[in-house]
């Protein structure tokens, strides 16, 4: 009778076992979905809010571009095709990451990192047009304009 009785419990036990580690694998593989989901969310949320950022700056450019020095506008001109070119890159990471996480967890992984390299060299590139606007601003004030204001620019367009 002991001899059934731990027979009994001991396979319950195993089944025991294998239920957690059943319950412990599908946790996982959940948070790991719940992570692709949200960088891919987030990649794209961050790259429509640069992509209106862009298109912001590139009005202001066409409309008081003429007032600033070659040198600067050529400049400000340059980064922000740098800047859409970083734009569309991460864009198109973004889809190959999409396609790279149904092929096992070290391509996602590697596709994750590029993808957050990519991303953090495009806010990089957007800040330095940022700035570049900033200092511009500066340079067209000092030539007749008091106050600058995005009011002039046609933002319906977004």
């Amino acid at each position: 009778m002991d001899k059934k009785r731990r027979d009994a419990m001991n396979s319950w036990l195993s089944l025991r076992r294998s239920e957690e580690g059943l319950d412990l694998s599908l946790d996982v593989l959940y948070s790991q979905i719940r992570s692709c989901m949200a960088k891919v969310k987030y990649a794209w949320l961050e790259n429509r809010r640069h992509k209106d950022e862009l298109r912001i700056f590139s009005n202001w450019v066409n409309k008081f571009g003429f007032r600033l020095r070659e040198h600067s506008r050529c400049e400000l001109q340059d980064l922000l095709q740098n800047a859409e070119g970083k734009v569309r890159d991460v864009d198109e990471a973004v889809t190959l990451y999409v396609g790279l996480v149904s092929q096992g967890q070290e391509k996602s992984r590697d596709a994750a990192a590029i993808l957050d390299k990519m991303r953090e060299e495009k806010r990089a590139v957007i800040g330095k047009v940022a700035m570049s606007i900033r200092y511009s601003s500066k340079e067209i004030k000092h030539t007749g304009v008091d106050v600058l204001s995005y009011d002039d620019i046609s933002l319906h367009q977004l």
